[in-house]
C-alpha cells in the first residue's frame, strides 16, 4: 500500500468517526443545554444557522432537479407539526422519483460541509482548514467564537432528519452514484485533489465532532431523546 493510499485510508476512518458521532448527537446537544439552562430560546438560538441551511439545501436541490415547491418555505420557523412535534424549518415539494428523493434528502449531506469550509476559510484563514482544531489557538478570540457557534450548529444539521425520506431504492441509487464518482476520481488520476478535500473536510468537522463526543458525558445524551424534524 503506497503513502497517498494509506492517508486516504486514515482521512476516510477518520471522517467516518466524525460522521457517526455527530448523527448520534445531532441536535441532541442543544436540547440538553436547553434542559440544563432551562431557556428553550437557547436551543433555537444554537439550532437557527444549522436549521437555515439544511433546508436550504433541500430548496436548492429541489429547484436545481426540477421538483415544484408545493407551499411555503421555512429555513427557520420553529412550530408543532400534525402529530405534536417539534418542527423547526420545512421545505414542502412534489412527490419525485426515488433518486430525485434521495438526492433532496441528502443534499445537507453534501451542501453543509462546503458552506462550513468556506465560512472556516473566511473566518479564519485558508490555511488552517487543515490544522483544525490546532490552529484556533493562534487567532483572534471573536473568530474563534463565530466560527465554533456556526461549526456547531451547522455540522448538526448535517445528515437527514426524521421528515426526510430516502427509501431503500433512493439509498442504493445514490450508492451507486457514490461509487460511479469515486471510480471516475480514480480513472481521472485526482487523488491529491481528493486527499486535500478529505483533508479540510476531516478539520472542519473535528471540534464540532469532538464537542458532540464530550456532550454525550456532559449532558448524558446516551438516554434516548426525541430530536425535533427538520
Amino acid at each position: 500500500m503506497s503513502i497517498s493510499d494509506q492517508t486516504l485510508l486514515v482521512l476516510c476512518t477518520l471522517l467516518a468517526l466524525e460522521l457517526v458521532t455527530l448523527r448520534a448527537g445531532q441536535r441532541r446537544l442543544f436540547w440538553a443545554a436547553a434542559g440544563a439552562s432551562r431557556s428553550r430560546g437557547l436551543a433555537f438560538v444554537l439550532a437557527a444557522p444549522g436549521t437555515a441551511l439544511h433546508e436550504a439545501a433541500h430548496y436548492l436541490a429541489c429547484v436545481a432537479l426540477g421538483v415544484p415547491i408545493t407551499g411555503p418555505v421555512r429555513l427557520f420557523w420553529p412550530q408543532r407539526g400534525v402529530g405534536g412535534e417539534l418542527v423547526l424549518g420545512s421545505v414542502p415539494h412534489a412527490r419525485t422519483g426515488v433518486l430525485r428523493q434521495g438526492l433532496i434528502s441528502i443534499a445537507p449531506l453534501i451542501l453543509v460541509p462546503a458552506v462550513l469550509t468556506l465560512a472556516t476559510a473566511w473566518l479564519l484563514a485558508p490555511h488552517t482548514l487543515t490544522q483544525l482544531p490546532n490552529a484556533l489557538g493562534d487567532l483572534a478570540w471573536w473568530r474563534v467564537a463565530v466560527w465554533i457557534y456556526l461549526s456547531l450548529s451547522c455540522a448538526q444539521a448535517v445528515f437527514p432528519s426524521s421528515g426526510d425520506r430516502i427509501g431503500l431504492a433512493g439509498a442504493a441509487c445514490l450508492c451507486a452514484l457514490l461509487g460511479a464518482s469515486v471510480g471516475l476520481v480514480l480513472i481521472l488520476d485526482a487523488r491529491q485533489g481528493l486527499l486535500d478535500v478529505l483533508g479540510a473536510v476531516d478539520g472542519v468537522l473535528a471540534v464540532p465532532a469532538i464537542a458532540a463526543a464530550v456532550s454525550f458525558v456532559a449532558f448524558g445524551l446516551l438516554r434516548p431523546v426525541t430530536p425535533a424534524r427538520t
